[in-house]
């Protein structure tokens, strides 16, 4: 029996103790190609995540809120439960890719959500990312390179004649009379 070209093994060294990964994928092209990743990661000192990204996520929110603001870990909290779990949760840390991004955006907005909003979620997934690469637990970002829906922001009229007088008469004899 000839082995499948689509399955390529991996067996490396990480501080002496001897890991090996069988990879299959789709082609022989994929599999090499993800052999290559896994070979990358290896001589990075990386060990690939065997944890899902709920998993981690559980782990370090608790960790990265003692050193941000209580409103930002709340934010934080909603955004892993409301939109990075349900979707992508169940995806092994390792494999998540920036197609897996662009899913949950595309989802976000589906859902009638703001730019402004999916950059919040984002930003917090990348937040969580970052934190995983920083301690060799993946070895790319998964958000790096994903485009945002674009903010649309209104442009800024200068006021008119009536409105510069109103404001003024608001603030004729109080405090801000001088500043205005």
């Amino acid at each position: 029996m000839t082995p499948d070209p689509r399955t390529k093994r991996t067996t490396t060294r990480i501080n002496g103790k001897r890991i090996r990964r069988k990879v299959r994928a789709a082609s022989e092209r994929a599999a090499l190609r993800e052999r290559e990743r896994l070979l990358d990661s290896f001589g990075r000192g990386i060990d690939p995540a065997t944890g899902t990204l709920d998993a981690y996520l559980s782990e370090w929110l608790p960790a990265h809120a003692r050193s941000i603001r209580q409103s930002t870990a709340d934010s934080y909290a909603t955004h892993i439960k409301l939109w990075i779990s349900p979707l992508l949760g169940g995806i092994l840390l390792a494999r998540l890719r920036p197609a897996d991004v662009r899913r949950l955006i595309g989802h976000m907005e589906a859902k009638g959500k703001s730019a402004g909003y999916i950059h919040l979620v984002i930003r917090t997934l990348s937040a969580a990312l970052t934190a995983a690469s920083n301690d060799r637990i993946v070895a790319d970002v998964a958000t790096r390179g994903v485009r945002l829906p674009r903010i649309e922001r209104e442009p800024v009229h200068a006021l008119t004649e009536d409105e510069r007088d109103a404001i003024l008469d608001a603030t004729k004899d109080t405090w801000v009379e001088r500043i205005v």
